[in-house]
């Protein structure tokens, strides 16, 4: 009974929600017209927001959090994956991206250009990484 309590209480803690603001990749096409008009980096998270994994829903918040003020930020399922542009394809399959999501690709307003790939990493690592993300999204818009 205890355990079947427990199970009951993970359930309705799984996961996490979009944050306002963040496209879903069916709103593909809104995220680009605003990436085009304002000029900004587009920032592709490869996640699963139905996961259990408490980690991979604090990285894939916090990387919403850190992508949300310099670029348009698009979440991406696994099964939206043949949906994707094929540079975001091949930059979530390169060994940059890592094994474990979440994974952000950041792409150039057109979508023609890698600017940054952030695998997931713990903690200040994590923080790291998206740091160095938002740095070359700055250098990249010079």
């Amino acid at each position: 009974a205890l355990f079947s309590i427990l199970l009951a209480a993970s359930t309705v803690f799984a996961g996490f929600a979009l944050k306002s603001g963040v496209y879903s990749m069916n709103e593909l096409d809104a995220a680009k017209s605003e990436a085009l008009s304002a000029k900004k980096a587009v920032a592709f998270l490869y996640s699963d927001k139905n996961t259990f994994c408490t980690q991979c829903t604090s990285a894939s918040l916090q990387a919403m959090d850190t992508m949300i003020d310099g670029c348009v930020v698009v979440y991406i399922d696994k099964s939206d994956a043949t949906k994707l542009p094929e540079e975001v394809k091949n930059a979530l399959r390169s060994p940059k991206a890592g094994k474990y999501i979440p994974t952000v690709v950041v792409m150039s307003y057109d979508l023609k250009k890698v600017i940054a790939i952030v695998p997931y990493a713990r903690g200040e690592a994590y923080k790291k990484l998206l740091s160095e993300a938002k740095e070359k999204i700055l250098s990249y818009r010079k």
